[in-house]
C-alpha cells in the first residue's frame, strides 16, 4: 500500500526555516489553550493567528510612517 504523509500546512510553506517566537509564561498558557480548544498544531494556531494580526500589523506601520 502506497500512501503519502499527511500534509499538515499549505503545500507552499517553507519548511526550511522555520519561525520562533518566544512568549512569556501567560502569554504561552494562552496559546497552549488555544491549541487544545481549535485542536490544532501549534505550528498551525501560531501561523493562523500571524495571518489574522498581520494586516493590522501593517496599518500601524503606514500610521507611522505618515506621522
Amino acid at each position: 500500500m502506497n500512501t503519502k504523509p499527511k500534509a499538515y500546512g499549505p503545500r507552499s510553506v517553507a519548511k526550511e526555516k522555520p519561525v520562533q517566537m518566544r512568549l512569556v509564561s501567560e502569554e504561552r498558557r494562552e496559546f497552549e489553550r488555544l491549541c487544545r480548544e481549535q485542536g490544532g498544531s501549534e505550528s498551525s494556531i501560531a501561523r493562523a493567528i500571524y495571518l489574522a494580526g498581520l494586516p493590522v500589523w501593517l496599518a500601524q506601520q503606514q500610521q507611522q510612517a505618515a506621522a
